[in-house]
């Protein structure tokens, strides 16, 4: 009996020893791999796989490795591999503890992202944690109780840090009281280093400046002695970069060196070039120099990028313009490396590096690239603040989704009991299967109706594509030029094909009719009546289909844009109107300016657009919308649907990206089906310098505000002509004149100060100007959902479940109602299922038809585009390959060089127009007939004479022009004639589908001799009469 006590009581000791045993060896490891965090990021993943394989019973051991595995990529900058590892946790372990580390990091790499509705998810989430925890602190381990000190105060440092950024002191110095009252005793040295390192590079100390600049010297120096001692290089470089920014001044290095002369010559010595202490004139830089090789031997990229960007200010300081571009170049391409690494940016950083590198060709004379840049940083600042408004609006919509979601449940039921009801009315049913019955008869009808307009239309892309096929083959015989180019060395011969070559690409140029690409702005200041007057003048065809044309006056409208395409744009607008507003309907042109901004509008009484097809053209950059609801191309012709629409989007897309100025430019749609569509598109609005000065006079009386408005127009209308001496004067008066409450308009007048400034090379005041726009900024695009938004999540939880409630009666009673309604429909199917047969029939053939529409017209955009591009791209080298072999002077082996590039560029660009007409068009006899379309084209409509002899297995036409000579080389690349060659490949076409490829079509004696195989059941002798 004793035996037996002392037995059980061994094996529950060796148990609990054993158990002890297996947890302690992953805790050891993930202690491990938590001191290396800050020491080298390659340790610390080694450390936590051993501790993720060692925990395979302990699933907090696991979370905790993958913790450290998610902090490590958070510092490799892969951010969604990160999210996807503290994923992970949640369905791992129900630990508090580890759960409120994995919030704080995802704190952390939300911060970075800006993703700031994430940021304060996990925010709420880790607070929520904090307190389950604090209620059960004294039962946790040390080894937990450590784990909780970390996050508890990295959580505050993050919060101090969002505060910081969004200009809220005060609150950021509370954050850090915070930490100060966990950090007496530095338990944690990598924390108590990071809180330290904030309190020295922060910004975050009050009082006088001398104090406060020793104060952060004494932390950052702390840092730096505590990192040097336990080898952190991620806090050593921290602190040696925020040291470099405080030393660049020279005021500072001589107060701290009075100061702190033992701190400076530390520094100095610790961090001396060839065992020579540092100069103090190059100590920021090589401090910063220091702080880099340290980051990219940590392995922490997004650091690296920033601390070239703070070496590229450094040597901007120093006036070394030139060298400042390199660290900025590199630090753009650590980002846009992470960008192929996952698709989160960091708008934030990126927008700082953008103005970094304006502000250095500001400096360097490069006005040009200086307001691309600013362009790029306004754009990112200005989508930054764009998204967080559009999440906030989506999350205020989801929770409006749910509480949609319970009253619609209950409608549903209130639906159910009249659907009952409405059962109860039989007698009705046989009047409602006729109603049906008539409905599907008209289905049917509409559905051929729709079938046979598609079956046009395809036709007509047909035709259109073996056009296109024709060019590409005339594109092809450039090809045996090249060929001979290369394999002679024969020099006036390579200028002999190269004339060829030039006079084919003469020939493609003239046949090519779509022109794509980029469009050259031609930008200036106009007013917009004398384009309404010219739309005007075609009234006429308005008229002549029974429309109204309205278009309004406004001599006292002027635009900065392309004048010509601003022209193209309201005519391609007011055309589609015109095609789908019926006879009696009524299109207006509207034109309405507000602050800044010209917004030109073209209204009509259509058929309207769907609103799938308004979201789509909103929302996508190319789109294709069925012309029976939507738009259609600007051409009679019907090259492409929407294609006009495309155009013009891409114009203003174009403008928008130019400058700050044409931030406002805009290009949208709204429409009611059945009612009628509106299109609009917005421009800059502008004043000259007269009318500003007129304008100026006549609100001499008036209020200040119009007084500042003008004042802001002059100086942009300055700051876009370069002459940004007056802007500067202009937008100084501006600035005294706007009332403080006028926030837009005061953010408006720091933008252009800050361009002006810029310009001038006036660093300081364009520093000041800048951070006064970035605070206006982000008052007028505040969200105010934002402290509301973790609040909404519990309301959601209890809408939810109400919804889980109402769901399964709202099912019982669809189940029951759909019982009932079965047995009624049943009586009725079979009279209805001839014509819904009959009506699938033709939507499967209309389905077949709109396929195969679909393919043809993508085929023929794609042609289209490879076509441009080869003419645009390659009719450069010709006429340089001919330039060289002309002159005797010329190095065989660049000829050599150039022509063999030459031969690889033509040889890309064809192949991608070859792939699509590698694939058979199917022939039918539309196809055929335009044969004897183009052939009559091909000479001029002269009469003829023809004859069809029947030859068995082949028919031959012969066509003799009577009146009128022709060429013997008509159907060849030399005579040009576009007719003639799309002839000569329908010809072509016909016997590659007959299985007898080979070209039989050439003129003999003012004769036309065209051999066709026989076994096409489309041929007929009636398609060649003439008659």
């Amino acid at each position: 009996m004793n035996r037996g006590i002392v037995l059980a009581i061994l094996t529950t000791i060796l148990f609990v020893s054993c158990r002890q045993q297996d947890t302690s060896m992953p805790d050891a490891l993930n202690r491990r791999a938590y001191v290396f965090r800050y020491q080298n990021v390659d340790s610390s993943m080694h450390y936590a796989d051993l501790a993720y394989e060692a925990s395979t019973n302990y699933p907090d051991g696991r979370a905790e490795a993958i913790s450290h595995r998610a902090f490590v990529k958070y510092q490799q900058m892969r951010y969604t591999e990160a999210l996807k590892q503290l994923d992970r946790i949640d369905s791992l372990t129900n630990n508090q503890v580890e759960l409120l580390c994995a919030d704080v990091l995802r704190m952390k790499i939300s911060q970075r992202t800006g993703e700031l509705h994430t940021f304060y998810r996990a925010w709420h989430n880790a607070e929520i944690r904090l307190g389950r925890i604090d209620e059960e602190l004294h039962l946790l381990s040390k080894h937990l109780s450590d784990r909780v000190l970390y996050a508890r105060t990295e959580m505050h440092i993050s919060a101090s840090t969002y505060y910081f950024y969004t200009h809220q002191d005060s609150a950021s110095r509370e954050e850090l009281k915070n930490v100060e009252s966990y950090m007496m005793l530095p338990r944690d040295t990598a924390q108590w280093s990071s809180y330290m390192y904030m309190l020295g590079a922060g910004g975050v100390l009050a009082g006088d400046s001398v104090t406060v600049l020793l104060k952060e010297f004494d932390h950052l120096t702390h840092v730096l002695t505590i990192s040097r001692r336990r080898k952190d290089l991620y806090f050593q470089a921290n602190s040696l970069q925020a040291l470099s920014s405080i030393m660049e001044n020279p005021d500072r290095r001589k107060l701290i060196s009075e100061n702190r002369g033992g701190g400076m010559d530390f520094i100095r010595g610790q961090y001396a070039t060839g065992g020579k202490p540092i100069e103090e004139d190059s100590l920021s830089l090589e401090l910063a120099n220091s702080s880099l090789k340290l980051f990219r031997k940590y392995g922490d990229r997004f650091q690296t990028a920033n601390v070239l960007r703070t070496k590229a200010e450094l040597l901007f300081r120093q006036e070394r313009y030139g060298e400042a571009l390199q660290p900025l170049a590199e630090a753009l391409t650590l980002l846009e490396e992470q960008h192929r690494i996952g698709p989160r940016r960091l708008p934030y950083w990126e927008a700082a590096i953008y103005e970094r590198l304006s502000l250095t060709y500001s400096a360097l004379g490069d006005s040009k690239r200086a307001m691309e840049n600013r362009a790029k940083y306004l754009s990112l600042v200005n989508s930054t603040r764009q998204d967080l408004e559009e999440k906030a609006r989506a999350e205020e919509l989801q929770s409006y989704n749910y509480r949609l979601y319970i009253y619609l449940t209950v409608i549903a039921i209130l639906m159910l009991v009249v659907c009952i009801m409405f059962f109860i009315l039989a007698r009705k049913v046989k009047r409602r299967s006729k109603r049906q019955e008539r409905e599907a008869e008209e289905a049917l009808q509409l559905a051929k109706d729709e079938t046979c307009a598609r079956e046009m239309e395809l036709a007509r892309e047909k035709l259109a594509n073996i056009e296109r096929r024709a060019k590409v083959s005339l594109a092809e015989n450039v090809v045996p030029y090249i060929n001979r180019m290369l394999n002679t060395k024969d020099m006036e011969y390579v200028a002999e094909l190269s004339a060829e070559i030039l006079r084919v690409n003469d020939i493609l140029t003239e046949w090519i009719q779509v022109k794509q690409g980029k469009v050259a702005m031609n930008i200036s200041t106009f007013a917009l009546q004398p384009l309404l007057d010219t739309i005007g003048k075609s009234r006429a065809t308005y008229i002549r289909k029974g429309l109204t044309l309205e278009i309004p006056v406004v001599h006292d409208v002027y635009v900065k844009a392309d004048r010509a395409l601003t022209l193209f744009m309201i005519n391609t607008l007011c055309d589609n109107a015109r095609k789908f507003t019926p006879e009696g309907g009524k299109v207006s042109i509207m034109v309405k300016a507000d602050d800044g901004v010209v917004e030109i509008s073209v209204s009509d009484t259509g058929c309207g657009i769907s609103a799938e097809n308004v979201d789509t053209i909103n929302n996508s950059k190319v789109f294709k919308i069925a012309a029976s609801k939507a738009v259609s191309d600007s051409s009679d012709e019907g090259k492409g649907f929407g294609f006009g629409l495309m155009n013009c989007k891409g114009i203003i897309g174009q403008m928008k990206k130019m400058s700050s100025r044409f931030q406002c430019c805009d290009f949208g749609v709204e429409s009611t089906e059945g009612k009628g569509s509106r299109f609009w598109f917005r421009l800059p609005r502008v004043m000259s310098v007269l009318m500003c000065l007129i304008s100026t006079v006549l609100m001499n009386a008036q209020t200040d505000y119009g007084l500042a408005k003008a004042q802001k127009e002059l100086m942009y209308e300055y700051n876009a002509t370069a002459r940004f001496e007056e802007a500067r004067r202009h937008g100084q008066l501006a600035l005294k004149l706007v009332p403080e409450d006028s926030i837009y308009l005061r953010m408006q007048i720091e933008n252009g100060m800050a361009e002006a400034s810029q310009g001038l090379c006036l660093w300081d005041e364009y520093r000041e100007h800048n951070v006064q726009y970035l605070l206006l900024h982000r008052i007028y695009t505040a969200d105010p959902n934002l402290p509301v938004y973790a609040r909404r999540l519990h309301m959601l939880k209890s809408e939810i479940t109400w919804s889980q409630f109402f769901t399964p009666m709202l099912m019982l009673c669809s189940v029951f109602f759909l019982v009932l309604m079965v047995r009624r429909s049943n009586r009725r199917r079979g009279e209805l299922q001839q014509q819904m047969d009959m009506q699938q029939q033709q939507e499967e053939m209309l389905n077949r038809v709109q396929y195969e529409l679909d393919r043809v017209h993508i085929q023929n955009r794609i042609l289209d585009n490879c076509l441009s591009t080869i003419k645009h791209e390659t009719m450069y080298y010709p006429a340089r390959v001919q330039q060289m072999a002309l002159n005797r002077d010329t190095d065989t082996d660049d000829l050599r060089s150039l022509m063999n590039y030459y031969n690889e560029v033509y040889t890309i660009l064809l192949e991608q127009a070859q792939r699509q007409t590698s694939a058979r068009l199917p022939l039918d006899e539309s196809v055929l007939a335009e044969l004897k379309r183009r052939i009559s084209a091909a000479i001029g409509g002269a009469p003829v004479a023809v004859t069809v002899k029947d030859k068995g297995r082949i028919l031959e036409i012969r066509i003799h022009v009577l009146g009128a000579e022709i060429a013997d080389n008509l159907f060849t690349p030399e005579a040009g004639n576009l007719d003639a060659f799309v002839a000569r490949e329908i010809v072509r076409m016909h016997d590659a589908a007959c299985g007898y490829p080979g070209l039989r079509l050439y003129v003999e004696n003012n004769e036309i001799i065209i051999t066709l195989w026989k076994n096409s059941r489309l041929l007929s002798s009636k398609m060649f009469s003439w008659n």
